[in-house]
């Protein structure tokens, strides 16, 4: 029901103002619209300063949306996590930014917030808004040990406390998920909105928002807090817009990780999770370990005592990072299974012998196979050199080698990241001749030996992998194999 105009007199063509909105003054409207319904034209409200007119259209701003400038400003840790947010507002009458209008400060576990507080609260000052309960995320539910946030928390928030000085109330609320672990349902579990859906989401295929929620809550896409005045999610060590499906921010590998320096999930949002902003790994099997808190703990402490000459602080955070991507590469798609056994042995620290498959290793790389059989054929020249004193000797046995040691180039990616240059020689054992043409029979067994690490001096990548060695985060080891033979030839002479 509309407000019956007061005090308004009509003068031809123009409205005489209620002389209460404008003490000692007069004002004469040219229309009569009342946009808000309290029975004042427009005009009017505005002209006695009842209604504010940010864009001097005429209109009231309770009656438009207005769109007034804003300002985020966000701090971050020495880990580079978010510990606050601020807003300010850009005030046109005074030409300087306001605020900050809302202040939130954010505790951490790791790196999952398990606490907000309000900055700007005047009576209570940094009272908790918000609190969170954290559980296995999908990693963890897979069977990973040793950390709860392998994922990156992805699907392992559980329950929101939201307490008075959010919403007026105290509410509880638990979290449902998609497979992907996706928020799909945040439902009250306090009385009286008991079972009410406090927020239901659905999505496009890289995290867009379809259906917005009744109340704002900031876990969405891949369980991670977006930010409502930028629409961007906040994954760590980047900033991602749902909106482009590309991360805000390079890669801090830069050309070093490939060509798109700001591509996400490796353009398979349906297919991959990243858990920080770092690298992407495969739904159903378990992402590298989370090596970054205490890679970084122990790099501050020994900084600057034993290579502080030429390193930066900025290349600690470069060092976990790069060793996060490469075990994520070589375990992502199962196609590089001996690289990834070898660099997790490597930053198992341990030092012991590893095992490898030998027989694996030359039907996969041809470099490999033309080692082996190198030595095979060396085996034969010696025994041909040597055959008196082979067959005289109580052991019949020698040992051949081959270029000590071989240091080409292995052509395959998954060799190539679990052995570098490495030995290889020949065991006879068992040597015998027989028949008129000097048949020669003998067990062999061919052998290879790698030494594991990282050279200092074989570039940026290399080098940073090798500090971990000399931080006491890994350590080298020897590696090896063998592979046995029967082997059968004729000289073709009588003795």
């Amino acid at each position: 029901m509309r407000a019956r105009p007061i005090c308004v007199q009509k003068f031809v063509d123009h409205f005489q103002c209620p002389a209460a909105l404008l003490p000692g003054r007069t004002h004469q409207a040219t229309t009569a619209t009342n946009c808000n319904e309290n029975g004042v034209p427009d005009e009017c409200d505005i002209a006695g300063g009842t209604s504010s007119d940010t864009n001097q259209n005429g209109v009231p701003d309770e009656c438009e949306e207005i769109l007034v400038p804003y300002r985020v400003e966000y701090g971050y840790d020495y880990m580079g996590r978010r510990v606050r947010r601020q807003s300010f507002e850009w005030d046109a009458a005074g030409a300087a930014w306001v605020g900050p209008m809302m202040d939130t400060k954010y505790v951490y576990d790791g790196w999952r917030v398990i606490e907000e507080l309000n900055g700007v609260d005047p009576v209570n000052p940094d009272a908790t808004t918000r609190q969170y309960t954290w559980g296995l995320d999908l990693a963890a539910q897979a069977g990973a040990v040793n950390s709860l946030e392998q994922a990156g928390g992805i699907g392992g928030l559980l329950a929101l406390r939201s307490t008075s000085a959010d919403y007026g109330a105290e509410r509880s609320a638990i979290y449902f998920y998609d497979a992907n672990g996706n928020v799909a349902q945040v439902v009250t579990i306090t009385a009286p909105w008991y079972g009410e859906i406090y927020a239901h989401y659905e999505y496009t295929p890289y995290g867009q928002v379809l259906v917005e929620p009744l109340f704002d809550q900031p876990y969405r896409f891949s369980t991670k807090p977006f930010d409502s005045w930028t629409g961007l999610g906040y994954w760590g060590y980047r900033w991602y817009s749902p909106k482009t499906g590309r991360w805000v921010g390079r890669d801090l590998l830069m050309e070093m990780a490939g060509g798109n320096l700001y591509a996400a999930f490796s353009n398979s949002p349906g297919r991959l999770l990243d858990g920080l902003g770092l690298f992407s790994f495969r739904l159903g099997t378990d992402p590298p370990p989370n090596p970054f808190q205490s890679a970084i703990d122990e790099s501050n402490r020994t900084w600057g005592i034993r290579r502080g000459e030429w390193l930066t602080m900025g290349e600690d955070a470069q060092w976990v990072y790069m060793r996060a991507r490469l075990a994520a590469a070589i375990g992502m798609n199962g196609s590089r299974p001996d690289a990834e056994r070898a660099l997790g042995h490597f930053f198992g620290n341990t030092g012991t012998y590893l095992p490898i498959s030998y027989r694996r290793l030359i039907g996969a790389d041809r470099g490999a196979r033309d080692h082996y059989f190198e030595v095979k054929w060396a085996a034969f020249a010696y025994a041909r050199m040597h055959l008196e004193e082979i067959i005289t000797s109580p052991e019949r046995a020698f040992v051949s080698s081959a270029t000590d040691p071989n240091t080409v180039r292995l052509s395959t990616d998954n060799w190539h990241k679990a052995i570098g240059g490495y030995r290889t020689w020949a065991r006879a054992t068992n040597v015998r001749c027989s028949g008129p043409r000097r048949t020669i029979t003998m067990d062999l067994e061919v052998f290879l030996l790698d030494h594991y690490d990282w050279d200092p001096d074989a570039g940026y990548y290399a080098h940073s992998f090798a500090a971990w060695h000399e931080f006491g985060l890994a350590r080298e080891f020897p590696q090896g194999g063998s592979l046995m033979a029967k082997d059968i030839t004729e000289w073709g002479f009588n003795r």
